[in-house]
């Protein structure tokens, strides 16, 4: 009897320490650090955001698990990490391809009906959410790899899964959508279309990002609202008046930020905004750019970048633009500014000056020489400080063609990462993320001949089954001989 007694309570002892135990743990967990190469610690920036979190943010993985990659893998860890670092971060994965029921209720209640990209982790506070897809979380690398495979080296590719990450949490955090004027009335693109021009996508992209995007006709509308984060002016084919350039000038004279599209159908008939944006500091051309070695069709490649924080990640990634018959913008030098060439042709390029149809000329002059700028910036500081004593600063982006973020091309080579890093710039939102870089990737390569890999065959199977066949032998032999 005591015997049995002892066991009990001996039972319910080791019973209560591992409760103990598991308490413990779970109120005081220890991690610990094995590899030197842990991939997915989080910054220092990314702890400061989470610690400022009071609302509780929900996280959905929303992909199909079944054609997962290493790159969802990466997604996952990563993720797993804000999840453990903050506990007000709810992450839940959904297969749409297998839980079409789960899947259909997220994207009603997420408003992801017109959403192109399938892949997708979403952001949600309540009723505002930030959507980061897939393909915008590695840098794709289009350069030759033979190089590296011979050298026998990793390929490493960069992984922007914290930056974006961190950025869409800090946007619900905040509580404040950024304020995106769309201009109108002028033969600018539609944001509604959903044809090859249409702005349809151009849209979306911004609304995923937690942009609060309008359209606004100047002269239906009256003066652009307070607010208003980011003035957007896409391929107008029509004159702005002079009022309506007056309203643009009290907006950046106020701080405000521009980004200006001109569009190739703009050359017969000049919209007025090319010659005002020459008091601001940039010059668009009334040419036609021709690039023989970067030709995709009757597109252009764009390959060559500055450096500054919209292009080092493309070319970061080796990724280029691709543009229809752009035209030249490039900054001014004035005291009072700072202007900068942002994309250029390569060498071989040359801008034609414009020449309308049934002019006497028979043959275009040839013009400028290359590399041309097709992209330039601006920053304009503005003596009136604002109310917190810092002085203001207005920014202006403008691009030599507005068909390349149309339908048709947004997804082509890295225009789309281009938007968002553009809007990034112009809107302030890099000073959130500076110094959370791209994590990087390996991919390794091993490269194995046919006889090499019977070799390997040959090893495999004399630990496999050999191995078995061995022991079952030896077993036998014993017992024969017994």
């Amino acid at each position: 009897m005591l015997t049995v007694t002892n066991v009990i309570l001996s039972a319910l002892s080791l019973l209560a320490i591992v409760v103990f135990l598991n308490y413990l743990s779970s109120r005081h967990p220890l991690r610990v650090k094995w590899s030197p190469h842990f991939r997915f610690e989080l910054s220092s920036a990314t702890r400061a955001v989470l610690e400022q979190l009071t609302d509780r943010i929900d996280i959905v993985v929303y992909t199909d698990r079944q054609a997962a990659t290493a790159l969802h893998t990466s997604i996952d860890l990563l993720l797993e990490e804000y999840a453990w670092h903050c506990p007000r971060i709810r992450l839940r994965h959904v297969d749409y391809i297998r839980d079409r029921t789960t899947a259909q209720s997220i994207v009603q209640s997420h408003d992801l009906a017109g959403q192109t990209a399938t892949d997708l982790i979403i952001f949600a506070a309540g009723q505002r959410r930030s959507v980061v897809t897939v393909q915008e979380l590695r840098d794709y690398q289009i350069g030759d790899q033979i190089a590296a495979t011979l050298k026998n080296e990793p390929s490493r590719l960069g992984f922007h899964g914290e930056s974006l990450f961190t950025s869409a949490i800090w946007r619900l955090h905040t509580d404040r959508s950024l304020r995106v004027a769309y201009l109108i009335g002028h033969g600018e693109h539609d944001p509604e279309s959903q044809g090859a021009e249409g702005y349809r996508e151009f849209q979306q992209i911004l609304q995923a990002k937690g942009f609060d995007f309008a359209s606004h006709h100047l002269l239906k509308d009256g003066p652009l609202p307070q607010d208003t984060d980011l003035v957007v002016i896409a391929g107008p084919r029509y004159r702005f008046s002079d009022p309506e350039l007056s309203v643009l000038d009290e907006y950046l004279n106020s701080g405000g930020r521009l980004l200006a599209l001109f569009h190739f159908n703009g050359l017969s008939n000049p919209s007025g905004v090319e010659e005002w944006l020459r008091n601001w500091g940039l010059d668009v051309g009334r040419n036609i750019i021709e690039d023989v070695s970067l030709r995709l069709g009757s597109d252009l490649a764009v390959m060559n970048f500055a450096d500054h924080p919209v292009t080092t990640p493309l070319v970061k990634a080796e990724l280029g633009l691709q543009m229809y018959l752009p035209r030249t913008v490039m900054p001014l030098p004035a005291p009072n500014r700072t202007g900068f060439g942002l994309a250029f042709t390569s060498p071989e390029g040359i801008a034609r000056p414009y020449r309308p149809a049934g002019s006497a000329s028979i043959r275009t002059p040839r013009g400028s020489s290359g590399p041309l700028p097709v992209l330039a910036a601006v920053e304009i500081p503005i003596a009136e400080p604002n109310p917190d004593g810092e002085t203001k600063t207005a920014r202006i982006l403008a691009a030599g063609d507005s068909s390349f973020w149309g339908n048709h091309r947004i997804h082509q080579l890295g225009n789309r990462d281009f938007l968002t890093l553009t809007t990034g710039w112009l809107t302030d939102q890099f000073g959130l993320i500076q110094g959370i870089g791209p994590q990087p990737l390996y991919r390794f390569q091993l490269p194995v001949t046919d006889r090499q890999l019977g070799y390997l065959a040959g090893i495999m199977l004399g630990l496999g089954p050999g191995s078995a066949l061995a022991v079952g032998l030896i077993v036998w032999w014993r017992q024969r001989t017994e």
